[in-house]
């Protein structure tokens, strides 16, 4: 199988441009020096090569300019990688953006209700300091008062 080379890629090859690149179709055993020595043919012909200049700087060239446009390719490949991530990550800041604010608003609110729960609690714990101290108080009246009546009871005995 003979390569099949588009005939203006190689015209916008020399001339820079990279949007009509080299498109060079491969039998599944052709190599690439039968297809260097093919566009090397057709760019004669064409008249993008001069046909005086050597072999060797001919295949150099051509072989160049299949370098130049698999590194472009690859490049745009990156390129178009990169984009595609960056959209992908600014999606991903906006939606964490949200969370941020969202989770924001829930601190807040937890503050709040933290703060509102720790008032509760130290009013309920000062409540039971003043049940405690109304029990003690009330215990040592009690006993005072059964030392009271014990006292009385032994006169009544005695007497």
């Amino acid at each position: 199988m003979s390569p099949v080379v588009q005939s203006s890629s190689l015209d916008s090859l020399q001339s820079g441009q990279a949007s009509n690149v080299c498109e060079i179709q491969l039998g599944a055993k052709t190599n690439i020096s039968a297809t260097i020595d093919a566009t090397i043919e057709h760019e004669i012909r064409m008249g993008t090569l001069d046909p005086n200049m050597d072999r060797k700087s001919m295949r150099r060239i051509i072989s160049n300019r299949i370098a130049a446009k698999k590194s472009h390719e690859k490049k745009m490949n990156k390129v178009a990688e990169l984009e595609k991530n960056r959209i992908n990550l600014e999606g991903t800041v906006a939606t964490l953006h949200t969370q941020i604010e969202h989770e924001q608003q829930l601190q807040s609110r937890l503050r709040v209700e933290n703060e509102m729960m720790t008032q509760q609690f130290r009013i309920y714990v000062d409540l039971n300091d003043l049940k405690a101290a109304q029990i003690a108080e009330k215990t040592m009246e009690e006993q005072a008062l059964r030392e009271l009546l014990n006292m009385q009871l032994q006169n009544q005995r005695d007497n």
